[in-house]
Formats: C-alpha cells, structure tokens, sequence
C-alpha cells in the first residue's frame, strides 16, 4: 500500500431481497475502524461492482468487510470474483 493513493475494491454481487435485509462492504486501513463505502438494500442484483477507495498517507494495509444485516430465513446477499488492487 506504501505511496498509493487509491484502492479499487471489486466484486459480483446478488440478492434476493424480501424485506429490509442490507448489505455492506467496508474497508480499514493498518486494522483501524471500518468505514463503510457502500450500502445495499434493494440494488444488489446482479450487479458487478468496482469501487475506488482514497487510501490514507502512510498506509501499509487495508482489510475489507462484507456484512450482511437485517436478514431474515431465506434471504441472501451472494458475493463473488471478490478482487482488490
């Protein structure tokens, strides 16, 4: 991570949505906090995601979260081709 500016977090996602079920993906740099860089509810169907994160000055690593939260019985957030550079 030393001297970049950015990162690109990316991904397939889908969904099957039935009620308030949400989905985030989050990043933390040098094990700090997560911070979340992108929430779903309804809109995580079918989709293929790239998001650019801006990287701190002096970071030596970045770690990525996904949650799902509010689920209920058969509702699912799939995720896949997870990839970050």
């Amino acid at each position: 991570m030393a001297g970049r500016t950015s990162v690109t977090v990316g991904y397939a996602s889908h969904s099957l949505q039935e009620g308030a079920q949400r989905g985030d993906v989050a990043v933390s740099f040098d094990g700090g906090p997560d911070t979340v860089v992108r929430t779903y509810a309804a809109d995580a169907q079918n989709r293929i995601e790239s998001l650019t994160v801006a990287v701190p000055a002096g970071t030596q690593s970045v770690g990525v979260t996904l949650r799902m939260r509010d689920a209920k019985n058969n509702w699912y957030w799939a995720v896949d081709d997870v990839r970050v550079g």
